[in-house]
């Protein structure tokens, strides 16, 4: 369009700029993965230009069962952002427990931040299961994780959407996808000092129907 700002086009007659979550907020085509477009594109007989988050933490009201666990603090500053500040080298935090959804079902974990302060980066997504007949429960562990690059490139400034597509993992094969996610944990520093600002958190797949 007239501000450089291409548009998706699906299956020939559905034109989206934005992909809007089942809470209302919307996501710039723009911001997400390539894969994940590509997903987009190979949708069929489904809304495939929509992002439905099935879980999703907006931080109006305090944090929202979110808590630090290592070399980091939590703070809600009452504006509907919270902000992870690192202590030390392996700042950690991680979600509500018992979140009980199908990973195969959803599976793109996607966060607005901002880097506010540091340049250190993980950017490591950790997940604890529930058992089953086929599958070992496991709470966090190096042999399951997603990690994906530095979508603030070390700098600060405003806000990105990063995706953690958990389809594709860094290790773990088809883990996350084969189980019931119990909760999921963020290690996106590696320094003390570094802080983000996050607006909100959700969880969901491309063309679901969010619960």
């Amino acid at each position: 369009d007239a501000e450089g700002e291409g548009k998706l086009t699906v299956k020939g007659d559905i034109e989206a700029d934005t992909l809007t979550l089942a809470s209302g907020i919307s996501i710039g085509t723009g911001n997400l993965a390539s894969d994940v477009l590509d997903s987009l594109a190979k949708a069929d007989n489904i809304p495939a230009n929509q992002f439905s988050a099935r879980r999703s933490w907006e931080f109006d009201i305090g944090t929202q069962g979110w808590s630090p666990i290592t070399h980091a603090s939590i703070d809600h500053g009452g504006s509907g952002i919270i902000t992870v500040t690192s202590s030390g080298s392996d700042p950690t935090f991680q979600s509500p427990d018992n979140l009980n959804f199908d990973g195969g079902r959803d599976h793109l974990v996607v966060v607005r931040f901002k880097r506010t302060a540091g340049t250190g980066w993980q950017g490591t997504l950790y997940y604890a299961t529930h058992g089953t007949d086929t599958y070992t429960a496991h709470s966090y562990h190096e042999d399951y994780k997603k990690n994906i690059s530095d979508p603030t490139n070390g700098e600060s400034g405003g806000y990105v959407v990063a995706t953690w597509d958990m389809s594709d993992l860094t290790n773990g094969d088809d883990d996350w996808v084969d189980n019931d996610i119990k909760r999921i944990r963020f290690d996106l520093g590696n320094a003390s000092g570094d802080q983000f600002e996050i607006d909100w958190i959700a969880i969901g797949s491309i063309g679901s129907a969010g619960l």
